[in-house]
């Protein structure tokens, strides 16, 4: 009599049907990621941004001013100037409209009647109109 010829078992098999189904995957993941790098762009779009900053705070008899620099990509417009104590509450200011275009600087009046103490420390604050702002430390003459 001759010898039995024996398949592979069945354990054996579904391990290499397992392995060759993963294979296949990161082959396809590969060909995929591969694919979509070359028709996405690899740079991302700029971003404009709005930044501002402020440079000196003038405090006189006729009241405070508030120079500010676009430092940004885009015009803007100051559209808030404050003085605020240390503790962040307000002293003077409000709402107003100074435009500002981007690498310029203006100086934007703070509104109101602005009671200051001589020698105390008080921050400078403005917002631009798509919601930037920038503060300033300054002490009172």
């Amino acid at each position: 009599m001759g010898m039995k010829r024996r398949a592979i078992s069945p354990v054996i098999a579904t391990l290499l049907l397992i392995v060759i189904a993963v294979a296949a995957a990161v082959l396809t993941y590969i060909w995929l990621t591969g694919y979509m790098g070359t028709i996405t762009p690899h740079q991302a779009p700029t971003q404009l941004q709005e930044r501002v900053k402020i440079d000196a705070v003038k405090v006189n008899t006729t009241g405070v001013y508030i120079y500010v620099a676009n430092v940004g990509d885009v015009d803007t417009s100051i559209v808030g100037a404050y003085v605020l104590t240390l503790n962040y509450t307000v002293v003077c200011g409000g709402s107003n409209n100074y435009a500002l275009p981007k690498g310029s600087t203006t100086q934007v009046p703070v509104q109101g009647t602005c009671t200051l103490t001589s020698g105390k420390t008080y921050i400078a604050k403005v917002t631009a109109k798509q919601g930037s702002e920038a503060t300033y430390t300054f002490v009172a003459p």
